[in-house]
This record gives C-alpha cells, sequence and structure tokens, in this order.
C-alpha cells in the first residue's frame, strides 16, 4: 500500500525523507533497537493468545449465541436438508439487556483518599474534581457500560486510559478513558494475577486506521504493512482494504538501583544522593562566612542504610509490521489497559473465563 503524492497539500519527498532520518535518531538516542522491540512485541503478543485462546474462542461463541443466532452453521444445514423449521426464542438477550442497564444506574464512583493521611481537604477536593472532570469529558459511563457488556456476554472485557492531544491543533494533553468495544484485540500479561492485570509486564491493543487517516498521522511511513493480527484474516475480512491495523504495546523495562536511608528518614536513589550532596556543598559555599554555617553543615546527607532493589518505566510503543512508527515513555507507573474480569477461575495456573450466559447453552 505504497503512497501516491496526489495534490499541493501532501509533503515533499525531502520532507518525508526528514521526517524518516528523525524518527531513527531518536531511535538511536534513546538506545532502542528497533529490531529486538518487534521480536519481543511479537512473542508476547503471541504468548497471551496462545494461553487465552480458548477463553476467547469461547467467549465469542457465547456471544454469537445470545446476540445473533442459537443454532450453529451445521445444525442449519441439517434443518435445511430435512426440511425442518427451527423455532428459536431468545429470552437471554433480554435478561442480560436488564443487568446492563441496573450496572448503568450503580455505575462505579471514584473516590480520592490520602495515602499518607497528610493531604488537606482542600487538596482531596481540587483531585476529586479533576477526577470529575475527566470522567466527564470522557463519558466514562459508557466506556464502563461497554466493559460490562462484554464481560457480562463474552467473559472478560477491557477498557484504556489514554494520553492525547485535546486536538489537532493543540499543544495541551489530557486524560480520557477510551471504551474497547472488542476485547478480543488486546494483549495481557499471562502471568498476571490481579483482576485487572495491572501487575503484569506487558499490555497491547490493536486498533484499526483509514488508509487517508494513517498518512495524515504519519505521512512519513511510505508503504506501510498492517502489524500481524491472528484473527484479522479470518474474522475481520473487510480491514484488509484500504485500513491498516497498528498495535499500541506497552511494556516494563525493569532496571537495578540502590536505595540509600538518610539520617532523616529519607530513601533517595543513587542519583538522587548526588544531587542532594552538591546542593550540599553549594549552600556551604553560600554561607561559608556567615552564622548559618553550623545550621546546614547539620543538614549534610548522612547515609544509614543502603540495599539493592529494582524499578521499571513503562513504555509505549506504536508499530506495524516492520516498524516503529512511534514511542514515548508513558508517564505512569500503571499500565494504561484494564482487563474487566466477568467471572473466571484459575486451574494449574491457567486462567478460565465463563460469561453469565455460558450454561443456558445446550
Amino acid at each position: 500500500m505504497e503512497r501516491e503524492l496526489n495534490d499541493d497539500k501532501d509533503l515533499s519527498v525531502d520532507s518525508i525523507n526528514e521526517m524518516e532520518e528523525r524518527r531513527i535518531d531518536r531511535l538511536n538516542q534513546a538506545g532502542i533497537n528497533e529490531v529486538d522491540v518487534l521480536t519481543q512485541a511479537n512473542k508476547h503478543l503471541s504468548t497471551w493468545n496462545s494461553y487465552f485462546n480458548e477463553n476467547i474462542v469461547r467467549g465469542k461463541d457465547d456471544m454469537n449465541f445470545v446476540l445473533r443466532d442459537q443454532w450453529t452453521s451445521v445444525e442449519r444445514s441439517e434443518f435445511t436438508r430435512l426440511f425442518k423449521p427451527a423455532m428459536t426464542f431468545n429470552k437471554l438477550y433480554d435478561a442480560t439487556k436488564k443487568i446492563a442497564g441496573e450496572q448503568r444506574k450503580n455505575k462505579p464512583d471514584l473516590i480520592v483518599r490520602s495515602l499518607t493521611g497528610k493531604a488537606t481537604q482542600e487538596q482531596i477536593n481540587l483531585r476529586a474534581n479533576l477526577v470529575r472532570t475527566i470522567s466527564y469529558q470522557s463519558q466514562n459511563d459508557l466506556v464502563y457500560q461497554t466493559a460490562f457488556k462484554s464481560a457480562l456476554m463474552m467473559g472478560f472485557g477491557a477498557f484504556q486510559i489514554c494520553l492525547d492531544y485535546e486536538s489537532p491543533r493543540s499543544f495541551n494533553q489530557i486524560i480520557r478513558y477510551d471504551l474497547i468495544p472488542d476485547p478480543t484485540r488486546t494483549s495481557f500479561d499471562p502471568t498476571a494475577l490481579k483482576p485487572h492485570k495491572g501487575d503484569g509486564n506487558y499490555c497491547a491493543r490493536y486498533f484499526v486506521f483509514t488508509r487517508d487517516e494513517f498518512f495524515a498521522t504519519y505521512p512519513y511511513v511510505t508503504d506501510p504493512v498492517s502489524y500481524i493480527d491472528p484473527y484479522m484474516l479470518l474474522d475481520f475480512q473487510w480491514q484488509t482494504r484500504d485500513t491498516i491495523t497498528v498495535c499500541d504495546y506497552y511494556v516494563k523495562e525493569w532496571f537495578p538501583i540502590i536505595l540509600y536511608k538518610l539520617s532523616n528518614g529519607q530513601v533517595v536513589t543513587e542519583t538522587e544522593l548526588e544531587d542532594l550532596e552538591r546542593r550540599h556543598k553549594k549552600q556551604l559555599e553560600i554561607v561559608k562566612d556567615s552564622e548559618s554555617l553550623a545550621i546546614i553543615e547539620k543538614e549534610r546527607p548522612i547515609v544509614v542504610h543502603e540495599r539493592q532493589s529494582q524499578d521499571y518505566k513503562i513504555m509505549h510503543y506504536r508499530m506495524i509490521r516492520d516498524q516503529i512508527i512511534d514511542f514515548s515513555e508513558w508517564p505512569s507507573k500503571y499500565l494504561p489497559l484494564i482487563f474487566v474480569d466477568g467471572d473466571s477461575y484459575y486451574i494449574e495456573g491457567r486462567q478460565y473465563t465463563k460469561s453469565f450466559i455460558h450454561e443456558a447453552r445446550d
């Protein structure tokens, strides 16, 4: 799918080449090996598909049963062959809609609290208002309801927390909830044990760009190839025409650190300790001939204990099949994709999900 320059609004070839060179320079400056990241992402997503595929197949069958047809294609062909008309009375759809309606009335309400107890009520109220504003602007009622309906009918759902520009012509970034209508196009870490899978090491989501939108957003990608979607060729044939599948991949990158406990109870890393010592030394130079010298000297950072620990940062990679088209460090310690568990259980370390209507199937 190669781009063609059609009119004066298109960028010149030199501009496109310059953008591509900047992309490669950014990767090199960040120390990112493009091939290694693409290989690791492919391995992680294949692991999830292998681990969770049984739940996905069963969930799609359950959703098809409650929404589309309560007879399989084999049964339908037998009815046709034997000239036996099949009567269908779908009594499940009404029940699931009523449960979804009750959930809409009892939607989750986020509460802001102080972790340490030191925050004032005014600070708590300010943050609570910010959360309410983000929720209102994101229409989080619809986001929660979509995830709940998926969990009800399929056994699991998902939604996403995004950081995006408030408009194409703005530099202001905002936080918003993003609904995921099809949770089968998300991936999580199979080693995660918490219900929301936030304790995993990675998560990912597939989504689709139209051809025109993709080239307007990423003009330096001249010959894009859709990311490998294991379900696209079988179940999403319409997406192969003038569309490009893109993968958003979030991964925790771990690294070792040494922690220092100071005499005042503060815990700092090696870099933070060096900054404190540098700042203290500068303060001593400023007050070296004054009476405050003794006071500043007492504030010198003294290490009383140290230990080996670990930390991580979350990297966000936006990828097509053979290229990282964009990347950034995710400004949070929490993965942005949230898994919504309907009803699941673990057997021999493997998770099995079950929809609300699963037992109604003969």
